[in-house]
């Protein structure tokens, strides 16, 4: 009974952000007073409502847990994160986000000033390499993508501009990703990452594909615009439950939007390709993460039994 309550409450957690993320890209007043990206915008709020709603732990934080939180890693972690987005010299993209899309730019420092404060409570150094796993899973299908388009720079940009856009990218996406997507996709609808399991990751992930669907209006087919969006749900949610950590799965999505938009920004295809070579190499990402997930908690649903110590972030 209580396994069948857990799935009733996580199917209509997703019907809401599919139905909020449809509401927001539709309405014309919201898109005006957020900008843009109000879609990636409602999932926060959506998302905070129901964490309050379900009295989830957000758990932005994870063990192992520093004896006492430190005011000076989390000043310092701050302080990094916005001498990055300086030193990226991306003035004008601030002015434009600042203009067309402020409500992306104020979760992405709300997101920042959340990283830095979990970095000042947990200690990340175990997961170093989850890090970069995550890092790769998001860049690697892109840039084999982009060598493959013979991708050619914009007139007056060149390879240090495209580096400074993508550290700025870099750090806002990867800020507002953990406060909106990491926060309903994950940490809602996945629950805790030491609970999870391959048939959660699945719901969450085509949740997430269903999500993108009717926000994003689709270049091709419905069909192609869900499925990239459930793979790349699939590696991000596989990556949450395998790492244990909110902020590793949002490196991961923030990473590839980041890369995405820097890359947009600086180049253009000379010879574009089909995305389906895309959709093959993530296909083979999120098949090969989902099966250690397999290993390590099965298929079907684990919320029956206790967590450990260490609960999901």
């Amino acid at each position: 009974m209580r396994h069948s309550m857990q799935w009733l409450v996580r199917l209509a957690a997703a019907i809401l952000l599919i139905a909020g993320g449809w509401f927001s890209a539709n309405s014309e007043r919201l898109t005006q007073l957020s900008g843009e990206s109000i879609h990636i915008g409602a999932v926060g709020v959506l998302a905070g409502s129901l964490v309050m709603g379900m009295r989830i732990p957000l758990d932005f934080w994870f063990p192992p847990l520093r004896k006492r939180f430190s005011p000076r890693i989390a000043v310092g972690v701050a302080f990094v994160l916005g001498a990055l987005i300086i030193l990226s010299r991306s003035t004008r993209i601030v002015a434009d986000t600042f203009r067309t899309n402020p409500g992306h730019l104020a979760v992405a420092v709300l997101g920042g000033a959340i990283i830095a404060v979990s970095i000042g409570m947990a200690m990340q150094r175990q997961r170093a390499a989850w890090y970069g796993i995550a890092l790769a899973c998001a860049w690697l299908p892109l840039i084999t993508i982009y060598l493959a388009e013979n991708r050619v720079f914009k007139e007056g940009v060149g390879v240090i501009m495209l580096i400074q856009v993508l550290v700025f990218f870099v750090v806002t996406e990867c800020g507002a990703a953990l406060v909106t997507l990491e926060l309903g996709f994950r940490r809602v609808l996945i629950g805790s990452a030491e609970q999870a399991s391959v048939a959660v990751v699945l719901v969450s992930a085509i949740t997430y594909g269903l999500w993108l669907t009717v926000v994003r209006p689709a270049d091709g087919s419905i069909f192609s615009t869900m499925l990239a969006g459930a793979l790349v749900g699939a590696i991000a949610g596989a990556i949450y439950t395998l790492s244990r950590s909110m902020l590793v799965s949002a490196l991961y999505t923030g990473g590839a939007f980041a890369l995405v938009r820097a890359v947009n920004y600086a180049t253009s295809a000379s010879d574009p390709i089909s995305v389906k070579i895309l959709l093959m190499t993530n296909a083979l990402i999120a098949v090969g993460l989902l099966v250690f997930v397999y290993r390590e908690r099965g298929f079907g649903i684990s919320l029956g039994r206790k967590a450990g110590n260490a609960t999901g972030s």
